[in-house]
């Protein structure tokens, strides 16, 4: 029978709880996932026929180990996502390059220590935005800042940007009713979509849950152009899309790493996501 590695982080060694489903979906295709700390130097990586990455929620702390770590597992066998998408997928300016091919995504500033948030904010005309590390996960490092918290925030954006390159983007208020909008795809199809609480608010006190979603045709549209601009197609991706008051769906994130991808949210998801690796290893 085949080995799978499904790459975890040391503070999850068994996997995260909705990862966990994967392990009888892949046994159900005679596969046999073993979960693995990325970071565990004992782990033999070439004796996997391929490794899928999963739960490593801290690989932005460590981003120039993990990056090397990802390279060097490729070497030794299959790697899912691969190690060029990891590295492109790593940095959002990923964001601007999609932007570029007709992908609605937001503007963005590029902080530089000598423009305050004051004055990209006033440059720009907006009310509210949000600062958020270059390379980041989860909301880590992510703060909201107004016109009126512009100044006081001034001292917690210079401390910011001196561990990186900071992003600084629009506020985007329908978020606060609508949430995040998440598809997946499995190996370049469409799977299931879930609609999450965003970030800033799902780290708060009684947050509330994701649910099932069902995009709109336009979201689909954006979401299939957003996956086919990647290539080698990705065995997994997560799209993050927030519709407008116009009615116009943004791409906020693309997740091609190490995304949570509600497994337990849609049935029969992560038998999709089993065959999907199956077929990789024909």
């Amino acid at each position: 029978m085949r080995r799978i590695a499904l790459a975890t982080s040391p503070s999850l060694p068994t996997l995260a709880e909705d990862d966990q489903l994967l392990i009888p979906a892949l046994a159900h295709l005679d596969l046999i996932a073993t979960a693995c700390v990325w970071s565990d130097p004992a782990i033999d990586w070439a004796s996997f026929d391929a490794a899928v990455i999963r739960s490593t929620w801290d690989y932005h702390r460590r981003a120039p180990e993990y990056l090397a770590w990802a390279e060097s597992v490729q070497r030794q066998t299959r790697l899912y996502n691969a190690y060029e998408t990891v590295r492109w997928n790593s940095h959002k300016s990923y964001l601007a390059r999609l932007g570029t091919r007709g992908v609605p995504v937001l503007p963005d500033v590029v902080g530089h220590p000598d423009v305050s948030l004051e004055q990209v904010l006033r440059e720009r005309m907006w009310t509210r935005a949000v600062v958020k590390p270059a390379v980041s996960a989860d909301a880590d490092g992510t703060f909201l800042v107004t016109t009126e918290t512009a100044r006081a925030l001034e001292d917690q954006y210079r401390a910011a940007l001196a561990t990186g390159e900071q992003l600084i983007q629009p506020y985007v208020e329908e978020i606060e009713t609508g949430g995040e909008h998440s598809l997946f795809y499995f190996d370049g199809a469409y799977s299931h979509a879930v609609r999450r609480p965003p970030g800033l608010v799902a780290k708060t006190p009684n947050a509330p849950r994701a649910t099932p979603y069902e995009p709109v045709p336009e979201e689909r549209r954006i979401a299939d152009q957003v996956t086919a601009e990647v290539r080698p197609v990705p065995l997994y991706a997560r799209v993050d899309l927030v519709v407008r008051e116009s009615g116009s769906p943004v791409l906020m994130e693309l997740e091609l790493i190490e995304p949570h991808l509600y497994f337990g949210w849609s049935p029969g998801a992560a038998d999709r996501m089993a065959a999907a690796i199956r077929r990789r290893l024909s």
